[in-house]
This record gives C-alpha cells, structure tokens and sequence, in this order.
C-alpha cells in the first residue's frame, strides 16, 4: 500500500525559504502514530509460540488487533490518511504538487511519516 512521503526538495525548499525570509521553524515529532489511526477492518493475529493463555496454547487462538501495528502494510498509508484529515479539518489545504505539504494563511506545514515541520512568519503563528 502506498504512504505518501514529502520530497526532499520540498524540504530544502522550505528551509531555504525559512532562512531568506527569517521565518520561525518548529519541528514536531508524533509519537506512537500508527496505533493513533483509526483501524479500517478486522484484522486478526496469531499469538506468536510459547505464549500461554487461560484456556488453550497458542497455537489455537487468535487476536483481534484494535488499532494498526508498526509493521501493517496499510499502517503507513492509514496514518498519512488520517493526518490529512485533521489538518484539513482545522482549515490547512493540501498542495497540488506534494501531498505531503499543507498552508494555511502563512504556516507551511510538511510531514514526513512521523515527523513535520512547520514554518511562519513568528513563533506565535506556529505556536
């Protein structure tokens, strides 16, 4: 499955940009993303050997997963899907060359798996 990731002239771009202007940059770091995307379906789990549980071996249970796992093949995509959702929501647009770049007024927000930057004219803007 596909998960978007910002290009890496965007972020030369805008830390260019950032320092001609003398913009404030703010770097955030998500923690724990995937568990924090909404799970799209059910998704079962074999316990892994040598676990014991109440009524059995493992060999004869499964787990239902109740949010995304770090290595999912949809974990990544999931995420990025919901990022873009909130950010939308709270009224920052998508830009039409990288979908990993989002504005709103003058913040620029760029996010790469779990980390972004954000980027404005004073620290209160970004803040």
């Amino acid at each position: 499955m596909y998960a978007p990731v910002v290009t890496w002239f965007a972020v030369h771009l805008l830390l260019v940009l950032s320092l001609l202007y003398k913009w404030k940059t703010r770097q955030v770091d998500f923690i724990a993303v995937y568990p924090q995307a909404p799970i799209e379906y059910d998704i079962w789990m074999q316990l892994t050997s040598g676990i014991k549980t109440k009524v059995g071996n493992s060999n004869t249970h499964l787990l239902k997963l109740g949010e995304n796992l770090y290595r999912q093949k949809q974990a990544g995509q999931v995420w990025n899907q919901y990022l873009t959702q909130k950010l939308l929501a709270i009224g920052f647009k998508e830009s039409k060359v990288d979908e990993c770049v989002f504005y709103r007024d003058t913040i620029i927000f760029i996010c790469y798996v779990n980390d972004g930057i954000f980027v404005g004219p004073s620290s209160n803007k970004i803040d």
